[in-house]
């Protein structure tokens, strides 16, 4: 009988880790948790390495980017989407490009990040944080966010923060005042900002059907007044810069894209908002335009000159052509430069050149 023993041991154990091996398995894809690939010093991600993602988690469309990533490349992906959406004057490559980001970090994680560029105007980088807020939710939130934001190169550490703020407000479920606390928590004034602007932003496109959690959501903080959320909100210059920067977005929805309408409303925004709005208002006619100079400045053209709206419209145009990432954006955007007044001039062609 005693040598019986060992076999019956030996298949209990077995099955207990067969057990064991399921359970956790389950609890993984539950958490749509991915394994992280580094990059091991060489220039481009390891598509075929990585792991399968689980496809519950993905609808058909990001299906269709999964498998354009492993086959090209997250680069490859955004040149994609500039091909499907007008070399990028549409909106659907921002669209897109979230999607992409979102893709790319359940696959790769954080090293992601390095992978996007200014392409669709930075929608990669914003998909990317998306996926780091879901895959962290309340543990450790603010201080990981600060650390991976802090570390990518300046320039590109408001797209971080903007990013987060996509995905702070979907993973509270379209919780404003909520998601605007907890992007109060950043340790800077800008940073707070510019995750400000991407919960406002999240929630302007979930209106649209475009939002990250898409069917599955709605939100109670957009109505046919054309300034809510902004005006039942604190009222503090971070949260109404943050909320007008991209109100005008809202205010073309009600208003069926017509800009004379948008003007007069940026004009009763709140005095701390009214240059945002119409940098908002800027960045919309370069889009509505799809980066048609001619068409860009004629909608600037509406805007009053006095207080140096009309600059600020140029401003917002000047940053959409940047980040559009077609082949003539720079040159597009230097000669948008060259229309405003002088003591704006300057710091237009900082913008352009990367170096504010």
């Amino acid at each position: 009988m005693a040598k019986n023993k060992y076999p019956l041991t030996i298949g209990i154990l077995l099955l207990v880790f067969v057990y064991l091996f399921f359970l956790f398995r389950s609890k993984a894809e539950k958490q749509n948790t991915f394994p992280y690939f580094p990059l091991s010093g060489e220039s481009g991600l390891f598509h075929s390495r990585a792991p399968k993602l689980h496809r519950a988690a993905l609808d058909p469309e990001g299906a269709r980017w999964e498998n354009t990533i492993r086959s090209r490349g997250v680069d490859g992906a955004l040149n994609q989407a500039l091909q499907e959406s007008a070399k990028g004057s549409s909106p659907d490559c921002h669209i897109a490009a979230h999607r992409i980001g979102r893709v790319a970090y359940q696959i790769y994680q954080e090293s992601a990040f390095g992978e996007c560029d200014s392409r669709c105007n930075n929608g990669c980088y914003h998909g990317v944080m998306e996926g780091v807020v879901s895959h962290y939710g309340d543990t450790n939130l603010i201080p990981s966010l600060e650390k991976l934001c802090m570390s990518v190169e300046e320039k590109r550490r408001g797209e971080c923060f903007h990013g987060a703020g996509h995905g702070i407000l979907a993973y509270l479920s379209y919780d404003i005042p909520e998601s605007l606390k907890k992007c109060g928590q950043l340790s800077s004034s800008y940073n707070r900002e510019v995750c400000m602007t991407g919960v406002f932003m999240e929630n302007i496109n979930v209106a649209s059907g475009l939002g990250l959690s898409e069917a599955t959501h709605t939100t109670r903080w957009l109505n046919n007044d054309p300034h809510f959320p902004c005006n039942a909100l604190d009222q503090s210059d971070e949260v109404q810069r943050g909320c007008y920067e991209n109100q005008t977005d809202r205010m073309l929805q009600l208003f069926k894209s017509d800009f004379a309408r948008v003007v007069a409303e940026c004009l009763r925004a709140p005095k701390n908002a009214i240059a945002t709005c119409f940098k908002s208002y800027g960045r919309d006619a370069a889009g509505y335009s799809r980066l048609d100079r001619a068409r860009t400045m004629a909608l600037c053209a509406n805007a009053p000159q006095q207080g140096g709206y009309r600059d600020e419209c140029i401003r917002g145009a000047v940053l959409q052509y940047i980040y559009s990432g077609t082949s003539s954006a720079n040159e597009k955007a230097h000669s948008l430069c060259a229309l405003v007044s002088p003591l704006f001039k300057q710091s237009c062609e900082k913008i352009v050149d990367g170096k504010k």
